[in-house]
């Protein structure tokens, strides 16, 4: 049990680590692309939670499928992770 939290763990760790550096990467391209198109701020936050949205119901899917994986590669039973990823499902919709 230890070890599928450990791997659980670590899976999370790794997922908010790669959402940090997109998330940066997107907000220095956005605030390049203000300042060469001479764009009023509110337009560049707009076009920034736009794209922020549309990343994170990409990433949500991609770690309930992570998850799924996870699940039948340990041999676990099918409700281990159903709260989160119930939670993941209801984000998905939301966003």
């Amino acid at each position: 049990m230890e070890l599928r939290l450990l791997l659980l763990l670590m899976l999370h760790q790794t997922f908010l680590v790669f959402l940090q550096k997109k998330f940066l990467l997107l907000l220095l391209l956005l605030m390049l692309r203000q300042k060469m198109l001479l764009l009023p701020q509110k337009t560049v936050l707009l076009m920034l939670l736009q794209t922020f949205l549309v990343f994170l119901q990409k990433k949500f899917l991609l770690l309930l499928l992570l998850l799924m994986l996870l699940q039948k590669m340990l041999l676990l039973p099918q409700t281990t992770f159903l709260p989160l990823q119930l939670l993941l499902m209801l984000l998905l919709k939301s966003v």
